[in-house]
């Protein structure tokens, strides 16, 4: 009984990981193009709040704190990405997937550009939200 529901869960596992093998991991481009645009956002609202806040001596520390974490959030990841690019023999970087109109994501499949939409729509309205912000801030100031 146990064997046989390990059988299943393996064979469910290769269908569920983009039905590929299941022992290979293919680059669909995706972050390639959509960490520039969630780097730029995160940097515009802090550009936002740096000008708007810059005359209090007491949000400056607030920012580096900001800084420091925008810097372990995206360069956590990007080391990680180039030690795996290096040493896992399972990484195709670039595979069909990487221009492939359809990508695969945990849910199910997408098109390339709605996957896009749905990874910068957060950090993009973030920065937006800074940007409004700081117009009310500056128009009420006294």
């Amino acid at each position: 009984m146990l064997k046989r529901v390990e059988s299943e869960t393996l064979a469910d596992t290769a269908a569920y990981s983009g039905r590929n093998d299941w022992r290979t991991d293919e680059d669909d481009g995706l972050l390639a193009t959509a960490a520039p645009i969630m780097i730029g956002a995160y940097l515009m609202a802090l550009a936002v709040v740096t000008t708007t806040f810059w005359s209090s001596g007491e949000t400056l520390l607030s920012l580096a704190i900001c800084f420091v974490y925008g810097v372990m959030f995206f360069g956590v990841p990007i080391a990680i990405a180039k030690v795996r690019n290096k040493h896992d023999a399972r990484w195709l970087p670039d595979g069909p997937k990487r221009t492939a109109d359809l990508v695969e994501i945990q849910t199910g499949t997408l098109r390339r550009h709605e996957a896009l939409v749905q990874m910068v729509i957060v950090p993009v309205c973030v920065a937006f939200a800074f940007t409004g912000f700081a117009i009310v801030w500056v128009a009420v100031r006294p």
